[in-house]
C-alpha cells in the first residue's frame, strides 16, 4: 500500500497538502524559537507559551494526517474486500485469473514459490517490455532488462497461496516492480 494511491482522491490530496503546509510552517516557527532560545539561553514566558502551543499543534496535525491516511486505507481495504470475486451458485468451480508482471530475475523466485506452494498450472510469457513504478524494462541499450508475465487460472485456495507469495516477494524485493492483478474467470 503506497502513499501515491492516496492521491487518486483529490479532496484527500488537498486536505493532506494543507495539513502538510501547516506542519511545515509550524516547524519553521519551532526552529526559529529554538534558535532564539540557543542564542539567548532561554525564552520569555510569551515565547515559551508560543513554543508549547506550536508543538501541540504540530502533534495534532500529525495525528490528523495519520487519521486521514488510516481512514483512506480502511476505505481502500473495504473496497478491495467488496471487490472480491463473487461466488455464483451455478458454477462448479469458481476460477480466478491472476496476472503477475515482474522482472525476469524475480520470475525465477516466483517459479520457486509456485513449486513450494504446489501451484502447478500457469502460463509464462518470458519476455515483455514495459514501464511502471520501478526501473523501466525495455530490453534496449539504455534499459536492458526485461519483464516476464505469469497468468494463472486457479481456485480461491490457490489464489490465497499466490497472494501470500506476492506479499513475501514484495517484502523481499522492496522497490522492485511486482504487479499482481486478480479477476474472476469462467471456462467455456
Amino acid at each position: 500500500y503506497s502513499l501515491s494511491s492516496f492521491f487518486y482522491d483529490p479532496s484527500l490530496k488537498n486536505s493532506l497538502a494543507k495539513l502538510g503546509d501547516n506542519k511545515i510552517r509550524l516547524n519553521q516557527v519551532l526552529a526559529a524559537l529554538r534558535k532564539k532560545q540557543e542564542m539567548e539561553g532561554s525564552l520569555d514566558a510569551d515565547k515559551h507559551e508560543l513554543q508549547t502551543k506550536t508543538m501541540r499543534n504540530v502533534i495534532m496535525i500529525e495525528q490528523e494526517i495519520n487519521k486521514q491516511k488510516k481512514e483512506k486505507k480502511a476505505e481502500s481495504s473495504e473496497e478491495k474486500i467488496s471487490h472480491d470475486i463473487p461466488d455464483t451458485a451455478n458454477e462448479t468451480e469458481k476460477l480466478r485469473r491472476i496476472e503477475i508482471i515482474c522482472s525476469q530475475a524475480m520470475g525465477e523466485d516466483l517459479l520457486d514459490g509456485f513449486k513450494f506452494r504446489k501451484i502447478k498450472c500457469y502460463t509464462q510469457i518470458p519476455s515483455l517490455v514495459g514501464t511502471g513504478y520501478s526501473v523501466p524494462k525495455l530490453g534496449n541499450e539504455i534499459w536492458p532488462q526485461l519483464n516476464t508475465m505469469f497468468i494463472v487460472y486457479c481456485n480461491k485456495e490457490d489464489s490465497k497461496k499466490i497472494k501470500a507469495l506476492i506479499k513475501t516477494l514484495r517484502k523481499q524485493f522492496v522497490g522492485e516492480g511486482l504487479a499482481c492483478y486478480v479477476s474472476k474467470a469462467k471456462e467455456w
